[in-house]
């Protein structure tokens, strides 16, 4: 992820520009004092590029979740320029030495749904924590931060149609044969359909049930 320090008089140029000058690249999870940076009562932002794995697209128009990871000490997160949650509250002004107005949730995970319509399925998004520093450690210090379908919207799986045209045919079983083996990765709706023999496993052997659904020799699968 890259770290910078503006404190959002500008949140757009922050959260969406590409420019990356005024950032560099950190890791986490880790201390940001640990890399050398880091203020006791100042703001600052990670900011990450995402392109969306070509699995994602099974589930285009549904809302995602990003999760697994603290800020210490509070935080407001957008994606796309657009605050999808926070935790805890800034200072109403940091150089205010009672810190009026601040809570801190350092320890919590972090959990904010993204809406589908902000999400750009096949280009970049940009992910911006803006974080505040009350003393001690600070900075993403546990996990980091993770995209995943909101629960719910998973597509519901027809066993054996691997390629969503709602039939068990040839071309399914190809397809079966296909990820058995290695060569190409299944999405998760496919991963769903593909376990015709329900032992938790792609093998071989779900190949062949699809295959002889495809021709008639069986009705329906174990």
């Amino acid at each position: 992820m890259a770290y910078g320090t503006d404190a959002a008089a500008n949140l757009s140029a922050v959260s969406l520009s590409t420019e990356a000058s005024d950032f560099q690249d950190v890791t986490v999870p880790a201390t940001l004092e640990s890399a050398g940076l880091g203020e006791d009562h100042s703001f600052f932002w990670y900011r990450l590029h995402i392109t969306l794995p070509d699995s994602f697209k099974a589930f285009q128009g549904h809302d995602l979740i990003l999760t697994g990871f603290n800020v210490d000490d509070a935080d407001a997160t957008y994606f796309n320029g657009t605050k999808i949650g926070s935790s805890g509250t800034f200072p109403t002004d940091p150089a205010d030495p009672d810190n009026t107005g601040y809570v801190g949730k350092s320890g919590d995970v972090r959990t904010y749904t993204i809406p589908a319509s902000l999400v750009n399925w096949t280009g970049d998004n940009v992910l911006a924590i803006n974080g505040y520093e009350n003393g001690g450690d600070s900075g993403i210090t546990t996990g980091t931060p993770t995209l995943i379908v909101a629960p719910g919207t998973i597509p519901t799986a027809k066993l054996g149609d691997l390629n969503g045209d709602d039939k068990v045919n040839v071309q399914d079983a190809t397809l079966s044969l296909r990820i058995a083996v290695g060569s190409i990765t299944p999405t998760d709706a496919q991963k769903a359909a593909g376990d015709v023999n329900h032992d938790g496993k792609w093998n071989v052997q779900d190949t062949t049930l699809i295959l002889r659904f495809a021709v008639g020799a069986i009705t329906a699968f174990p």
